[in-house]
């Protein structure tokens, strides 16, 4: 079986990471290289690096942002944000870029995910869609940072990506974005069923339960993470121990593997039991004496 994947995912506007919240809301973090490292060495299978500004500003890619976060980066680092052509792709990959996810660029025009993926491999070509709910429509596709509604049914767009050579979609919900309540699994359900290739689910998680949910209720292949991984140290790796125990297989190459931690309410490690912690006392040990 497939180890499922937790990625890491830092938003970054005007050069800062910062946690998202609803599109709209943005709290400051710092920077988005230190996050880089620090991801990396938690245990995160791979980094997405999302530039906010970009499509904002209607600019291309900040290619020195992706070439020092990528020096900073031991696993796959993917990029978005203002990627709308070949040569632009061309660009972030020769900056350190391994995957690109294109959203807007590709709506407008399906036919640069073929070329990009011609040109660089399906594994590079991440089709990246910004999900609203509808009351009325159900699922909505949303371009240009969530501003602008599309007209499209959403799960077609799904197979149109697929069928131009995506070799991965990403499925964020808008809604969720930021609010800690758990992803929307009825959605990632329902883009999982739709396609064949692998689906990177991305808005809500909150608590190493709501990965758990997420690959017990779905068929993705990668849980991505943003806000939720800024408030606690070894958070991929708390999640990861939350997924071994609950049978879901993943990759954990640390010594730190959390197996038998207990975690409280907010996802954090709980105290461990008091006669536990007096076993951990130092005691001396009088030399030997022969």
């Amino acid at each position: 079986m497939l180890k499922k994947r937790v990625t890491a995912s830092i938003f970054v506007l005007q050069g800062q990471s910062v946690q998202s919240i609803g599109f709209n809301r943005f709290l400051p973090i710092g920077d988005p290289a230190i996050a880089a490292e620090f991801f990396s060495r938690w245990g995160a299978d791979e980094i997405m690096l999302i530039d906010l500004s970009a499509p904002r500003e209607k600019r291309g890619p900040d290619l020195a942002l992706i070439e020092r976060v990528s020096r900073a980066c031991f696993v796959p680092l993917a990029v978005a944000g203002g990627l709308s052509t070949v040569e632009q792709v061309h660009d972030a990959v020769a900056a350190g870029a391994d995957k690109v996810a294109v959203n807007t660029a590709a709506l407008q025009d399906s036919s640069l995910i073929s070329r990009i993926a011609d040109r660089f491999g399906a594994q590079c070509a991440i089709a990246a869609f910004d999900v609203l709910s509808d009351v009325d429509r159900g699922p909505v596709v949303t371009s240009n940072a969530a501003r602008e509604r599309r007209p499209e049914e959403f799960l077609a767009l799904l197979r149109r990506a697929e069928a131009a050579g995506a070799g991965e979609i990403l499925v964020q919900s808008v809604d969720r974005d930021g609010s800690r309540n758990g992803y929307d699994l009825a959605l990632i359900a329902a883009a999982t069923q739709a396609v064949h290739v692998p689906v990177i689910a991305l808005g809500g998680c909150g608590h190493p339960d709501h990965a758990v949910a997420l690959f017990r209720q779905t068929k993705a292949s990668a849980a991505a993470i943003g806000n939720m991984l800024n408030y606690t140290e070894h958070s991929i790796l708390l999640i990861k121990a939350a997924l071994a125990r609950a049978g879901i297989p993943v990759r954990n190459d640390s010594y730190a593997d959390y197996a038998m931690q207990a975690l409280d309410m907010m996802g954090r490690p709980g105290r461990q039991p008091e006669a536990q912690l007096d076993d951990l006392f130092f005691r001396h040990i009088p030399d030997e004496v022969i």
